[in-house]
């Protein structure tokens, strides 16, 4: 959460030069085969990094928060990524990337839909049939941000999307739906979108539910069960699909009850493909905890992840479960490096494998973002105060 609420975007940067690092991992390690770092160009428009998604066409898109931008990389035949394009609120004013935060990538429609906190915004692209992204459009209330942060309750007769401090998203395949978590507005919105990338309002998610300032939202592989947190009042509210299959909310998760006792803050959530485990990442209390569900349907404690020292996950703000492999990555905006755990599936507990400080001599700190590509063979890992995306592979 200190890259939004407690710190002003700055741009940093530092030096240094995109680096392919020698291939000569041994079998089960990981190997970082690319850093792409600020400096190396500074058209590539990646200053803190805060969301990087991967498509099936060979595309790295990255929505960075200090360069306000969308940035695309393409991936050659030696699985290297080379600089594609850009949007900026530099170059592209009208745009409203402020505080760009999410991308989320719509495979079959080719289209990418960025989520700005600062400007309260989302904006969609298209890419076109020579493999560049082209503008589509913008939504937003225009509201000017400092004066929201002051005093929401004078411009919330504004908010008529819900997008102020609009902080990631979950595309819904089924429904073909965008589910939107919005800080500020405290509130989850709904859109549709069609096959051009047009957005359009369809409404607010339960509006009379008090989510607790939401930064993250998972869904159910069956999209049947859908979670929600509640970074300010340290809670995730869990909602299943009735028999009209509409969401309703069915249980809560919350700090200092039921034997939660270090879910502080949670900034991150996510659910394994079989809908069984539940992890949070919580930046507060430094810890990722895990759910797991019981033949009643219900989430208990599971388990908090244990960590090499004190500081290894603070600021815990980002993990990636490669279902696959049964690993489950974990990093904190204040820590040290990536932890890496194993899920052992006799026990259903987590463990600690390793922890990644650093690849040939670059060091890894205050990670922003985690990402896995689709088929789980590449980890992004983006480091927020230091501008560099880690391409690793598995």
């Amino acid at each position: 959460m200190y890259y939004r609420i407690l710190a002003p975007l700055l741009m940093i940067t530092i030096t240094g030069q995109a680096e392919a690092l020698p291939q000569n991992k041994k079998p089960s390690e990981l190997e970082a085969i690319q850093i792409l770092r600020h400096t190396e160009n500074l058209n590539q428009e990646i200053a803190n990094p805060r969301d990087i998604t991967s498509t099936n066409n060979r595309t790295l898109l990255i929505a960075s928060g200090d360069s306000n931008s969308l940035s695309v990389f393409s991936e050659g035949s030696d699985n290297k990524f080379s600089f594609l394009q850009s949007f900026s609120s530099s170059k592209y004013p009208t745009l409203a990337l402020e505080g760009a935060s999410d991308v989320t990538y719509i495979e079959h429609n080719d289209v990418a839909i960025v989520t700005s906190f600062y400007s309260g915004s989302l904006t969609s692209f298209k890419r076109n049939k020579s493999g560049h992204f082209e503008h589509v459009q913008t939504l937003g209330n225009d509201i000017n941000i400092k004066q929201a942060f002051s005093d929401y309750k004078k411009v919330k007769h504004k908010d008529t999307l819900s997008l102020l401090g609009a902080w990631s998203t979950h595309f819904s395949e089924q429904s073909n739906t965008l589910y939107v978590a919005s800080y500020l507005s405290n509130a989850v919105s709904v859109f549709d979108i069609d096959s051009a990338g047009v957005l359009s309002p369809h409404d607010q998610l339960l509006p009379k539910i008090n989510w607790g300032k939401p930064t993250s939202i998972s869904q159910s592989n069956d999209e049947n069960w859908l979670y929600v947190n509640g970074f300010e009042e340290s809670k995730i509210s869990i909602l299943k699909k009735d028999a009209d299959g509409k969401y309703a909310l069915t249980q809560t998760l919350t700090h200092g009850s039921d034997n939660i006792e270090a879910m502080q803050k949670p900034q991150q959530i996510l659910i394994s493909p079989d809908n069984q485990f539940l992890f949070v990442a919580a930046s507060k209390s430094n810890n990722i905890n895990v759910f797991k569900k019981n033949s009643s349907d219900t989430f208990v404690h599971h388990q908090i992840l244990s960590t090499p020292t004190p500081t290894s996950l603070s600021g815990a703000c980002c993990i990636a479960f490669a279902s696959k492999h049964n690993m489950l990555f974990a990093a904190g905006e204040a820590g040290e490096g990536i932890l890496v755990y194993e899920l052992s599936p006799s026990s259903g507990k987590l463990s600690l494998k390793r922890h990644i400080k650093q690849f040939k001599n670059n060091t890894i700190n205050g990670v922003s973002v985690l990402s896995l590509s689709a088929d789980q063979r590449t980890l992004f890992a983006g480091t927020g105060k230091n501008n560099e995306v880690y391409i690793i592979k598995l």
